[in-house]
This record gives structure tokens, sequence and C-alpha cells, in this order.
């Protein structure tokens, strides 16, 4: 089975520039932070496995001003994964080392 993953596309009015992971690599809890909030929808966030697998989904509604989502994979293990964050129509993928 083939899969295909994007860098980036934006979320709201932030690039895929204005979206940081840290730390990364992690321990399995980092941070998803927006440089730049301006996002009018719910964030929804993905977490799978190099295999494809979902790890993690999850919904998140951001109060005004508010521009991190801190995120728990500590049971999910070592390896790669790959976090997809959607806000209304605008998704960015970024590739995440839980060490």
């Amino acid at each position: 089975m083939e899969r295909s993953f994007c860098n980036s596309t934006g979320i709201g009015h932030t690039s895929g520039a204005g979206l940081r992971l840290f730390p990364n690599p992690c321990k399995g809890k980092f941070t998803i932070a927006f440089d730049r909030v301006d996002i009018k929808d719910k964030v929804l966030v993905r977490i799978s496995n190099a295999a494809g697998q979902t790890m993690l989904h999850r919904e998140w509604r951001l109060d005004r001003g508010a521009s991190n989502i801190n995120v728990d994979m500590a049971n999910a293990g070592s390896g790669v994964y790959f976090v997809r964050i959607q806000s209304g129509s605008e998704i960015t993928t970024r590739r995440l080392t839980v060490e």
C-alpha cells in the first residue's frame, strides 16, 4: 500500500512555517505551537505511525489568543510518527520522532 504525506499547506492564515512541534525528538510529550494564531475552526490532530496506523485522533478548540496544544504520546513507543493538523480545509503534516 502506498502512502504519501505532505510537508505543509498551512492552517488558517498561518503558513506551515508558522507551526512548530517541540521538542523533536521527544520522549512522547510534545507541544504543537502556532506562531501566529488565526484559527476559526476546531483543530483536528491525527498522529499516525510509519505503517499508517492511527495512534491518536483528537479535536481541540483553541481559546482566543491560545497558541499551544500539549500532546502526550508517552505510551506510544519509540519511532517515527506523522502529525497531521487540520483546521477547516487547511492541513499541515509534520514528522515527529519519539525516543
